[in-house]
């Protein structure tokens, strides 16, 4: 076709003699590296296209799945699309890219004692630096040993992957009840920061993320009573460590108390949780206690600790505030350097003390709007996330949020990259 395009137009002497034939060589083959390029993008957006048609009929069949299996069935999910304004830093560009989520999530029906659970993750990056808005999304890592997640697309402005998020059979007989698979092991009291979730503790951060994430895992519970249970459980992670721990929960003098011990990363870990309330306000409080071995290189114990409360005015304000202790945490301007390993080793935060606040008030039946942020009260930097939040219709909710982060370059948000997201979630 190259040939084609060069010969159908005429070429005089003069001209051919002035021009450098291995120029026309080099433009030739910049065009068929264009035509190229320009098939494989053709190629990707028509694979995604494919890929999203044949989910959309998934969605449409879930309905008849009892028909043809032999037990019951439960089939729901949302699709949820985040159009994203962002400036990374220290660039400061502007840029605009978008984030499809569509999430599918089945439940068998066994008998009355066994229950199967299946959840799928489908996540589409697309713009011009969607594999940059990919990482900055991705704050969790994963740490499941069994690798589920598979690329489907893999191009400059086209990203998109699936993920076996949950895959677990679950089994009760009496007071027993036993899940074995990738399931999520949430304990713990407090609504931003958990200590004793020592299995996959999440980001507060973590701006596009429902679900917490799951782990490969098998734990036990055995109820004592209506408000009194003990569990074990052990997780395999990606590093063949082997995570585990038990907990006992109970209710003493109207206040939920949990004590927890066990082994994570190879160091042992004890940790005590408590909720209840005060004059009508909520109250929690957490702390775990990594404890100096052989397989560490800790010199003496380090916690991590955090107190919550939470309360409504008479005029509908909800206010809520946490604070965080993590002994390991930097004492000084350079947190941002501790990043990467507090993430990794389940930190919760690179900062020696976090400062966590919420307001938020319902301005109609269907209409909230609120505000949130952190306080490194070292370094002093912060971050602001003021969030509008509308349930449209039924099942359809819209809502609008922006992520403001301020500090110098080393501190903990200042080398953020600021967000503003317009998000419609339809729910089925």
């Amino acid at each position: 076709m190259v040939g084609l395009l060069l010969m159908s137009k005429p070429i005089h002497t003069d001209q051919f003699t002035a021009v450098n034939p291995l120029r026309l060589t080099a433009e030739a083959s910049l065009l068929r590296k264009q035509e190229s390029r320009g098939a494989t993008n053709r190629r990707t957006r028509e694979s995604a296209l494919l890929i999203w048609i044949f989910l959309t009929i998934m969605l449409f069949l879930s309905s008849g799945l009892e028909n043809i299996l032999a037990f019951e069935t439960a089939f729901k999910g949302y699709a949820r699309n985040s159009l994203i304004y962002w400036k990374p830093q220290p660039s400061n560009d502007q840029r605009l890219d978008n984030i499809l989520n569509l999430r599918l999530n089945l439940r068998g029906y066994i008998n009355n004692q066994i229950t199967v659970g299946f959840e799928l993750k489908n996540r589409l990056f697309t713009g011009d630096y969607a594999g940059e808005l990919q990482q900055t999304a991705t704050i969790n890592l994963g740490r499941s040993f069994f690798k589920w997640r598979r690329n489907i697309i893999e191009e400059n402005e086209w990203l998109a992957y699936s993920e076996i998020d949950r895959a677990w059979l679950d089994y009760q007989r009496g007071n027993a009840q036993l899940t074995l698979g990738r399931q999520r092991i949430a304990w713990g009291t407090n609504l931003v920061w958990n200590p004793i979730d020592i299995f996959n503790p999440s980001s507060p951060l973590d701006f596009d993320n429902e679900e917490k994430p799951g782990g490969d895992a098998v734990r036990a519970q055995y109820f004592l009573g209506d408000l009194s249970r003990v569990e074990l459980a052990m997780e395999l992670q990606h590093n063949e460590h082997l995570n585990w721990a038990a907990l006992f929960r109970s209710n003493l003098y109207k206040y939920d108390v949990y004590l927890m011990l066990g082994e994570r990363s190879s160091s042992p870990i004890v940790g005590l949780a408590w909720a209840g309330q005060i004059s009508g306000a909520g109250l929690r409080g957490e702390c775990a206690a990594i404890l100096p071995d052989a397989s560490n290189d800790l010199n003496r114990a380090e916690a991590v600790a955090a107190l919550s409360g939470d309360f409504t005015l008479k005029n509908g304000l909800y206010v809520h505030s946490e604070a965080l202790l993590n002994t390991q945490g930097a004492t000084g301007d350079s947190c941002a350097i501790l990043a990467w390993r507090a993430y990794s080793e389940d930190w919760l935060t690179p900062a020696h003390w976090s400062l966590f606040g919420e307001i938020g008030k319902d301005l109609h039946p269907l209409v909230r709007l609120s505000i949130a942020g952190i306080l490194n009260p070292i370094d002093n930097s912060y971050y602001l996330g003021p969030s509008l939040y509308w349930s449209a219709l039924t099942n359809l909710d819209l809502s609008a949020v922006y992520l403001y982060y301020k500090g110098l370059t080393f501190s903990e948000f200042g080398g953020n990259s600021d967000m503003g997201m317009l998000k419609a979630r339809w729910a089925f």
